[in-house]
């Protein structure tokens, strides 16, 4: 029979996200142990108390060590560049805005200054962009098929190395820091080695603060 013991510690190596938990101890332990107690009572074939389980993962907890493949990513202001006045469309998809995009892909645009980017999936298609490009994009579009048009928004440019393109870690690492402190990711555009964050404008300075 397995103990309550061994199905923690399963548990724990197979979601990196409890075992971070556990290593920098915000994980409140009772509270967890309630949450599980249904599926430790499952693997176990017993029934267990909250306190058993919040008493092993006292123990777990007190003699944890990180495993070497869980890194804390640490980024210097140099990977970064920040652009503002960044709105975004977006608007279904259809034949007739397929046909829109070869419009908007051949607008004229100022590198240093301007900022266009089009995703296209099945049913929607995104438009992220530079404010200054606003009038000439919308005159591109049937309004009727607009369903978000969000302004005031900044995108946080962040330049990936090999490094950090080959762990699994990074995204999660990343999406983590901004949900503990309730900043928005509004969108992700990433190409190889570029990860481009979309956050509001008052929320750039708290980014690039949990960032490095």
């Amino acid at each position: 029979m397995i103990s309550i013991k061994d199905t923690l510690e399963e548990m724990i190596m197979n979601h990196s996200f409890l075992e971070e938990a556990l290593f920098y101890n915000y994980l409140n332990l009772s509270s967890f142990a309630e949450y599980i107690k249904i599926k430790i009572e499952k693997d176990t074939k017993k029934q267990v108390s909250v306190w058993a389980i919040k008493m092993a993962l006292s123990r777990i907890a007190k003699n944890k060590t990180m495993r070497n493949n869980i890194k804390y990513f640490k980024f210097n202001f140099d990977d970064f560049f920040v652009k503002k006045e960044i709105w975004i469309i977006n608007i279904e998809k259809n034949l007739e805005n397929t046909n829109i995009l070869d419009a908007i892909h051949h607008l004229t645009i100022d590198q240093t200054n301007e900022y266009l980017s089009v995703t296209q999936w099945l049913k929607e298609i995104n438009i992220v962009y530079s404010e200054r490009l606003e009038e000439a994009i919308l005159s591109k579009i049937n309004s009727g098929f607009i369903r978000l048009h969000m302004k005031n928004l900044s995108i946080i440019w962040l330049n990936l190395t090999q490094e950090m393109i080959d762990e699994v870690w990074l995204f999660y690492e990343i999406s983590k820091r901004f949900a503990f402190y309730n900043i928005n990711m509004i969108d992700i555009i990433s190409t190889y080695t570029e990860l481009c964050m979309i956050v509001k404008n008052e929320d750039v300075k708290k980014s690039l603060e949990i960032l490095v």
